[in-house]
Parts: structure tokens; sequence; C-alpha cells
């Protein structure tokens, strides 16, 4: 992997089922840790090409590089079911954002 870049992947799951939630359709904002400005982030760990933000799931999975000064981000993500969550400074460590589709808070942050 190339030096400079940060990686994050990160998988929605299903808190009742335990299992993976497979979203094709669902979007993610990713934003600068406490802020509500987009971050810049790349489709790999070679900063040649930006990826689109915001950007859509692919069976429940966002996958995106960020320059290694990122430690952590916001993600503001609506599923396809409609579920709206804010989740805040997730850092690269955490590979998923569990959803209870038992209940609906609904948070999202649009960055203007």
């Amino acid at each position: 992997m190339a030096t400079g870049f940060r990686p994050f992947y990160i998988q929605l799951f299903n808190t009742r089922t335990r299992a993976p939630i497979d979203d094709d359709t669902g979007v993610v904002n990713v934003l600068t840790e406490n802020s509500p400005v987009e971050l810049t982030i790349y489709s790999d760990d070679h900063g040649g090409a930006t990826a689109s933000n915001p950007m859509t799931f692919t069976n429940g999975v966002i996958q995106f590089w960020t320059a290694d000064t990122v430690t952590a981000v916001d993600l503001t993500i609506l599923t396809s079911l409609s579920h709206a969550v804010f989740a805040e400074s997730v850092p690269e460590s955490q590979h998923r954002i569990d959803i209870d589709p038992d209940k609906i808070p609904q948070k999202v942050v649009i960055p203007y």
C-alpha cells in the first residue's frame, strides 16, 4: 500500500439478526470529524482518483481512503430502508455500523 493514505472499510450490520446488511442503494456522506464539511476521499490508496462524496453502498459496504493525517471521520448515512444514522468520530479501525431495524431514530447532517 502506498504511504500517505489511510483506508476505511465499513459494513452495515443488522443488530437484531447480527448479519451484514446487503444494501446497494443507501448513501453516505463522509464528513470531516466534528465538522459538517465533506472530506476529500479517494477510491484507492494511490490518491490518483477522488471518490464520489456522497457515495453509494455496495452490498452494504463502503470503502475509501483519506489522507493519512485523518484519524477519524463523521458519517451521515441513509440506508435503502430509510434509516438515517449519524456516526460520529468513526476511526479507521471501526469496520461496522450497527442498524437497528426495530428503531428508527433519524439524524442526518447535510453539508452545505
